[in-house]
């Protein structure tokens, strides 16, 4: 009867043989087997990872999932779906194979039934995950302006990284405070309180003439 490190061993040799007929962006990680990682591994282009590992309720079946992009820190975007990149028509990328069947064959089925379509979805992700580092710099420019010309603290949630609150307050008296939320990249919400007349009729006074710069320019 094999071992678990014989049976562990056999799948990183067959994925191994697998990879040889995979067009040439895929290798095989060598990292994985001498490592003595539990589960073998291919590596592609920006990051992307395919994965194989028996499945517990088959044993002579491999079952192929990929990784997804991630952004350092953040926890929120661990799947495909996470990125919001797959519409009605698209497939989850998955598949499952028999370990009795050839590498080549494995391999033909993997390109067409997995690696297309991961590989497509991948790369959305990579795009949208550029975007939101994108965004998230200029976002913190505008923060910093602001920062340099009133006491705002930020107030970043864990769970919306993306669209940051800030916190405005005066160390005074009935001085005026409120809040700044970010919606987008170019606006944002305002709540002040405290604020004296004056100063709302020179806000209003700038908010005007934005308005009739932006309804003459249309």
């Amino acid at each position: 009867m094999d071992t678990a490190d014989d049976k562990r061993q056999a799948l990183f040799d067959l994925i191994k043989q697998v990879a040889a007929h995979l067009p040439k962006e895929w290798r095989f990680n060598q990292f994985a087997e001498d490592e003595q990682k539990e589960n073998p591994e291919l590596i592609g282009e920006n990051g992307a990872k395919v994965y194989f590992r028996y499945r517990r309720d088959k044993p002579t079946m491999v079952n192929v999932t990929g990784c997804w992009p991630k952004i350092p820190g953040d926890s929120r975007y661990i799947g495909v779906s996470d990125w919001g990149v797959m519409d009605s028509n698209d497939h989850y990328p998955a598949m499952n194979f028999s370990v009795s069947r050839q590498p080549t064959a494995i391999a033909t089925d993997l390109k067409r039934r997995f690696l297309e379509n991961y590989k497509r979805l991948y790369l959305l992700c990579v795009e949208q995950r550029q975007k939101t580092i994108d965004h998230r710099e200029l976002i913190s420019h505008k923060v910093a302006a602001m920062e340099r010309v009133a006491p705002v603290e930020r107030c970043v949630h864990r769970h919306n990284p993306d669209n940051p609150r800030l916190y405005l307050q005066y160390k005074v008296q009935d001085g005026p405070s409120g809040e700044i939320y970010f919606n987008s990249q170019s606006t944002c919400d305002l709540k002040l309180t405290h604020v004296p007349f004056d100063t709302v009729i020179k806000v209003l006074a700038t908010i005007d003439q934005d308005v009739t710069k932006y309804t003459q320019g249309s």
